[in-house]
Parts: structure tokens; sequence; C-alpha cells
């Protein structure tokens, strides 16, 4: 999901200085801009950070150069004393999206390996293509499955894991 990062800081700004002269304005400036999934900021003492998630699929370069391009427009409105806007894409590629932690008394380091390797990884991407057909059903091609058939074999998978095809819907 493309997510870009706006942070600001003011030395000795109080939140609400902040919220009030620096990220609502941001929070403005960007709204407009399209493709936005969702918006939140988090302001403290001298810091302003708003974070921008973008509909899965939009161009992350762009997007950046959008919510760039946004903020320089509005820099004249934003207090003089602040510095200046930083605005950064977060890139998340690599990072784990789920880590196992196992223990047993009752089978081996060899048994419980394979217990996360054939049903727990199987069950984690069965739900993950789950939740990915709730979000992204317009991206799952077309002639792939009819909706019905595509959650029933998630739903299948969930409960079953793969390779048990006697009791495929």
């Amino acid at each position: 999901m493309p997510t870009v990062l706006i942070k600001v800081t003011q030395p000795g700004a109080g939140p609400a200085e902040l919220e009030s002269q620096v990220t609502k304005k941001i929070e403005d400036a960007v709204a407009g801009l399209g493709n936005i999934d969702y918006m939140i900021s988090t302001v403290s003492d001298g810091n302003s950070k708003t974070t921008i998630n973008f509909i899965l699929g939009t161009n992350s370069e762009r997007a950046t150069n959008d919510v760039r391009n946004a903020i320089a427009q509005i820099r004249q409105d934003l207090p003089q004393d602040i510095n200046d806007p930083i605005v950064e894409r977060l890139e998340f590629s690599g990072v784990p999206l789920i880590t196992y932690a196992v223990k047993s008394d009752q089978h081996s380091v060899e048994q419980l390996s394979n217990l996360v390797d054939q049903r727990l990884t199987t069950m984690a991407i069965a739900l993950a293509f789950f939740l990915a057909s709730l979000m992204l059903v317009p991206l799952i091609p077309k002639g792939f499955v009819d909706d019905d058939n595509f959650q029933n074999w998630i739903m299948h998978t969930l409960r079953y894991g793969f390779g048990k095809k006697s009791q495929c819907p």
C-alpha cells in the first residue's frame, strides 16, 4: 500500500498550536488528492506527523510528488519558524507480514517446523487471499473464479488447508 509521511517540526510549539497552524492546513492541502485510502495525523510538542495511505495500485512515486506539490503550495501559509516540511515515501517491501513463535513440550523442533510450514503458513496465505478478496475484488482477474467460488475456496482453505480436494466446495 503506497504510504507517504509528512513531518514538520517547530521547536517550542505546543500540540494545540501545531495542530491548528500546521497539521490542519497540511491535511486540508492533501485531502483533495486522488486515491487516498485514509490519513492519520499525530501531534506532540514540536512535532507534527501526517501519514497518508493511498489505495493499493496507486503509483507511489506519483503520490509522493503530488503530496510534495500540495505542501509546497501551502508553505507560505505555514508559520515561518517551522523547519521545512519533510515528505517521504514509506516502503514496506521485504518487511515480514507474519512472524511465528511456537513452543511445545510435546513436539520436537522439526515437528513444530513442519506444523508451521504445512498448516499455519497455509492458513496465513489463505487469510491473506481472503482479506485481499474483500479489499481488492476489482484486481482479481476476470474468469479466475466467480466471487462465490473464490470465497468458498478461501473459507475451505482456512478451515482445512490446501490439498483437501475431496472436501472442496
